[in-house]
């Protein structure tokens, strides 16, 4: 009877740890900004390097002559841009993979994506490795500075397929230019509903 309750009791923890530790798959965002090292340094706080992946996303703008003009792809130089914008992408994530590497995470990868679109991208890309989780700042600079600016993380934000966690230094300010009125009101845990209030009586 003894020995029964033991493997039972066995079991239920064993089922309950592996559920714990379920693997997920936290996609980072990285650029080459200040911003990207927070949430790199974020994600690897709270994932378990035994049991989660995560993927350092980097995106490569891809240009687009309908922006730029004919002008630029004169020659080779549009080629020659574009190889240069991935080439900075890739030289942006190798640094983050082998800190992953020294930090002796088992299961970590990077990718470059290139697209008209960081928002897009990084969303797309979650879609298709069914990511648990994706972590980013909130601004950033990319190869190009259009890459990772603000509208990039609400476009996360509000087309994720999953978890967004967007990331915010310990440098990073409120604006200045937004100012209002701000109260904190603490209500007393034993406070009873109150009474609705009933509009002035007209004289």
């Amino acid at each position: 009877f003894f020995l029964k309750e033991a493997l039972v009791f066995f079991f239920f923890f064993f089922v309950m740890s592996a559920a714990h530790h379920k693997p997920r798959t936290i996609v980072v965002a990285i650029d080459n900004s200040k911003f990207a090292e927070w949430a790199f340094n974020f994600a690897i706080s709270i994932m378990n390097i035994e049991t989660d992946k995560i993927v350092l996303l980097g995106v490569a703008e891809r240009l687009n002559t309908a922006v730029y003009g004919p002008a630029f792809t004169s020659g080779h130089y549009l080629e020659t841009a574009q190889q240069n914008i991935e080439f900075q992408t890739k030289s942006t994530l190798i640094p983050f993979g082998r800190r992953c590497k020294d930090m002796g995470l088992k299961n970590y990868s990077m990718i470059m994506t290139t697209s008209n679109h960081a928002g897009e991208s990084i969303v797309s890309y979650c879609s298709e490795v069914h990511a648990d989780m994706v972590v980013l700042g909130r601004r950033g600079i990319g190869a190009v500075k259009r890459v990772f600016v603000g509208s990039t993380s609400k476009h996360v934000v509000e087309h994720s397929p999953c978890h967004v966690v967007v990331v915010k230094g310990p440098e990073e300010k409120h604006d200045d230019e937004i100012k209002h009125e701000h109260t904190v009101h603490t209500i007393d845990n034993d406070a009873e509903m109150p009474t609705a209030p009933v509009a002035a009586a007209k004289e």
